[in-house]
């Protein structure tokens, strides 16, 4: 699978109350997975266009996590971010993240 490639798989497996089912496969674009590199991104995309729109990484964890989606790196991407932002809760991180972009920014949003 090359780097722009997007398989879209019907699954054979059946799934109560849907009568189809497809899975989409990408190719890898993170070359270290892991919790580190994953907060990394996330904060760098908060503070950038992304994340006055809510299209980061924080804001991408905040609703995986209300809508109780938990992944085997949530935990420890969660935990890197409130440790590097110095807050308690995602949303305080999103905040600071955004705050961070428009200080650089000279006040403009």
């Amino acid at each position: 699978m090359g780097p722009n490639t997007v398989v879209v798989k019907e699954l054979a497996e059946r799934f109560p109350g849907f009568d189809v089912v497809l899975a989409v496969c990408i190719a890898r674009n993170i070359d270290r997975l892991d919790g580190e590199t994953l907060a990394n991104l996330a904060i760098e995309s908060a503070r950038k266009e992304a994340g006055r729109r809510c299209q980061d990484g924080i804001s991408y964890l905040i609703m995986a996590k209300r809508h109780l989606i938990e992944t085997q790196l949530s935990r420890e991407y969660e935990l890197v971010i409130l440790r590097r932002l110095k807050v308690r809760s995602l949303e305080e991180a999103w905040q600071a993240a955004r705050a961070a972009a428009i200080s650089y920014r000279g006040g403009q949003q």
